[in-house]
């Protein structure tokens, strides 16, 4: 890991929690350094206890790109399909 990746991941945690594996959380990080001149929006399906959600406004914030960042959960899981109805 970088010092930068560092500081990003010690603000990221600051704000909350993740449940990933480091290393998930460098990978994120370093998706999110890559694309950010992709026009466009970002959308995290599932964001939990908002961890991920952390790096990736911390990694933009580092990088100085200003996106709308949607965050969506069910907050009770995703349920499981039902036969006839998915």
């Amino acid at each position: 890991h970088t010092p930068a990746y560092e500081e990003i991941f010690e603000k990221a945690k600051d704000r909350a929690e993740s449940v990933n594996p480091p290393g998930r959380l460098f990978n994120l990080c370093q998706l999110m350094r890559e694309t950010a001149n992709v026009p466009g929006d970002i959308v995290e399906l599932g964001c939990y206890a908002g961890g991920t959600s952390a790096i990736i406004v911390e990694t933009l914030r580092a990088q100085g790109v200003k996106k709308n960042i949607q965050l969506f959960d069910t907050f009770s899981g995703i349920p499981k399909p039902g036969l006839g109805v998915d």
